[in-house]
């Protein structure tokens, strides 16, 4: 397995310069999937507090929650009761809706009762929040986000997302702080995705960007420009379509207007980043990346060292399994993994705030890990020096004196797997075409694919995920993102590693289901 060691040997001849600059903090917050968070100053004390939703599962139940966790200013949090109902698949915003000085939330998702609710929660000024209804459509597994996009004054609202097997995207108009109406904007419509507020075209109005899948599953990504007579115009700016990802709008160049960075699956089912630069006059233009192509995570962008542009933070599930990446940028739209060593979660993300007001970017990281623990993790950050990127030090001449042949591209031999807590269809999995259970005892779930001999694992993935999506109509609602194995050099040695997975999940009493072609 030579092409497997080399890898190896090379991941430990990259070192960094003070390339750790997170130590992770004990705390009791709870580890929950299909999440978010929002860090928001509830009770205006000055340090930013935690907001989490999302499930977990424990003795094969479901438990759906919304908690907060106040910051105590010396480094911790505790839980206080906020009075938000518990939503998972929800999306969250917040601003001083009432204009008194503190910051309300706005909450669109499935509650711990399995009704979809979209609720408006006024802050007391301490933390504690009661609901009233903006009368918007409430959906799930989607977006929300505030802005004013006609600068009357009032803050008007973004929403994409499903109720009920429709999906939508909608701008809503703040009429008088408690009256919201549909504009009508002729939105695509979109879930599974992103909704952002910018001024792209710097005419001092906000433009729209969103992605997402539509109800036929085609990966989408959008820009529309507020015409300024509360009506949207679809660009038609060629751009990557993605969905289970996300988009932002950010100055990376530090020319005074908008770049667009993506991150995501894409009509291939390939995991990419794609980086815009606005040009100026409507026209963006696509510049490389090598940033690695997430699902199922976040981005956020700002200025992690001080250095006066800004940065990525990146976590999903990738290629290679759950990662979180900051990405550092070194200017002219290079960014450089600073190698930070962070654990990956999915099905949640990363989030940077300053918790402990020491002018710098802290993290809390919240999903699902490569092992299926629920993760929960807070870590500060702590250097003392600007980080340095990774550097290759190579020693005693190595590379130039040994033969590198062995490393080229081969055929090797791999298999893929999927989990998810869910029960398809409340059907059993043999009455799929292409399926046969192994073992069947509760809604734990695992799909796994027979073995190929491949040199490129794209092919796999995709014919692994189209013969699911094909005989599972509710796969994209369940899918908990997929593992390919590493590359065996023989047949036996990938048949082994396949039994080993197998036995693995059905110790966890999971349903093994055999995905043959």
């Amino acid at each position: 397995m030579k092409a497997i060691k080399i890898i190896i040997l090379l991941s430990f001849m990259y070192v960094g310069i003070n390339a750790q600059p997170y130590v992770y903090l004990d705390t009791e917050i709870k580890g929950l999937i299909q999440s978010n968070a929002n860090w928001i100053d509830v009770n205006k004390d000055g340090y930013p507090d935690l907001i989490v939703s999302g499930e977990r599962y424990s003795a094969n139940q479901q438990i759906i929650k919304t908690h907060l966790y106040v910051n105590n200013k010396k480094g911790g949090f505790y839980r206080q009761n906020s009075g938000i109902l518990d939503f998972y698949r929800s999306a969250v915003d917040w601003v001083d809706f009432d204009k008194d000085g503190d910051s309300d939330v706005f909450v669109s998702g499935e509650t711990a009762d399995h009704r979809i609710v979209a609720r408006m929660y006024k802050n007391n000024g301490r933390g504690y929040f009661s609901s009233f209804d903006l009368g918007v459509m409430p959906v799930r597994d989607g977006d929300v986000s505030f802005g004013d996009f006609n600068n009357d004054g009032r803050t008007d609202l973004l929403m994409i997302g499903e109720n009920n097997g429709q999906v939508y995207s909608r701008v809503y108009q703040n009429i008088q702080n408690a009256q919201f109406k549909d504009i009508n904007a002729g939105l695509v419509p979109l879930y599974h995705g992103s909704a952002k507020w910018g001024d792209y075209d710097n005419d001092n109005d906000l433009d729209i960007l969103i992605s997402g899948e539509t109800a036929h599953g085609v990966p989408t990504t959008k820009l529309y420009q507020n015409r300024g007579d509360n009506s949207f115009y679809d660009t038609n700016i060629p751009m990557e379509g993605i969905r289970l990802g996300d988009a932002l709008f950010a100055d990376f160049d530090g020319d005074n207007d908008l770049d667009i960075f993506i991150c995501g699956e894409n009509l291939q089912n390939h995991l990419v980043t794609r980086l815009y630069r606005n040009d100026g006059n409507g026209k963006y233009t696509e510049l490389p990346s090598s940033m690695l192509g997430m699902r199922s995570g976040n981005v956020e962008a700002n200025d992690f060292d001080c250095d006066g542009d800004i940065d990525l933070l990146v976590s999903g599930e990738s290629f290679y399994g759950p990662m979180t990446k900051v990405y550092r940028n070194d200017g002219d739209f290079k960014f450089v993994d600073v190698n930070t060593q962070l654990p990956g979660v999915y099905m949640g993300g990363a989030y940077w705030a300053d918790f402990d007001n020491d002018c710098d970017f802290d993290l809390f990281l919240i999903g699902l890990d490569d092992c299926y623990d629920f993760e929960a993790k807070l870590f500060r950050d702590e250097r003392a020096i600007d980080i340095e990127p990774a550097k290759p030090v190579v020693q005693n001449n190595l590379w130039i004196q040994t033969d590198m042949s062995f490393a080229e591209r081969k055929s090797y031999y791999y298999f893929v797997w999927s989990g998810c807590f869910c029960d398809p269809q409340d059907k059993a999995p043999s009455e799929y075409p292409y399926y046969e259970a192994i073992e069947r005892d509760n809604d734990y779930h695992v799909f796994i694919s027979n073995i190929h001999l491949l040199k490129r694992t794209h092919e796999l993935q995709e014919r692994f995920n189209s013969i699911i999506l094909r005989d599972v109509i509710n796969w994209a609602d369940i899918n908990g993102g997929h593992r390919v194995s590493i590359g065996y050099e023989t047949y036996e040695e990938a048949v082994a590693a396949r039994e080993q997975v197998i036995k693995d999940y059905v110790s966890e009493r999971f349903t093994v289901n055999q995905v043959i072609w």
